[in-house]
């Protein structure tokens, strides 16, 4: 199951980060052609700032539950470096209960804001203001995915490790 689990990440993750080079893609496009739109033209496009700084938003968030799958950010080295056996595994138990805690904090009140926000529309392309939210809240899930792999694998580690070892 872990196996399954881990190549279920790890093709999140892929998609993860095809999502932002895709975002940062378009963001680019769209601001050089309002760039050369305007310096040429001398015209410009009323939604091209809302939807740049709609796609940077999920770009941002999405990015963040991309690396936060890729590796250990919170990590204080002198101290984890030294940690073996079993004390590193509660360790990370004991840091991802408190990550999982802070993610489903931010996905109950990145709720309630976006639920606010769904009558307030933007400007120029009138799209829901809650969309802004909605890519915090992702994220967070995301989030949560990439954690539960890492309380597998913490677990899997006990187990693994011999019983005189600490």
């Amino acid at each position: 199951m872990l196996k399954r689990y881990r190549s279920f990440i790890n093709t999140l993750v892929l998609y993860e980060g095809y999502f932002c080079i895709l975002a940062l893609a378009v963001m680019v496009l769209l601001n050089i052609v309002e760039i050369v739109s305007r310096n040429i033209f001398s015209r410009s496009f009323s939604g091209t700032q809302e939807l740049s700084v709609l796609l940077d938003s999920w770009m941002v968030f999405i990015g963040a539950a991309y690396i936060f799958s890729k590796s250990n950010l919170l990590n204080v080295d002198f101290l984890v470096s030294r940690l073996k056996g079993k004390v590193r595994c509660y360790y990370d138990i004991a840091l991802n209960v408190l990550i999982t805690f802070i993610l489903l904090i931010f996905i109950r009140f990145g709720n309630e804001l976006r639920v606010i926000q769904a009558v307030r529309k933007t400007e120029a392309l009138h799209l829901s203001a809650s969309l802004y939210v909605l890519s915090l809240i992702v994220a967070c899930i995301l989030m949560l995915l990439a954690i539960v792999l890492k309380f597998m694998e913490s677990f899997a580690s006990i187990k693994n490790i011999k019983g005189g070892e600490k």
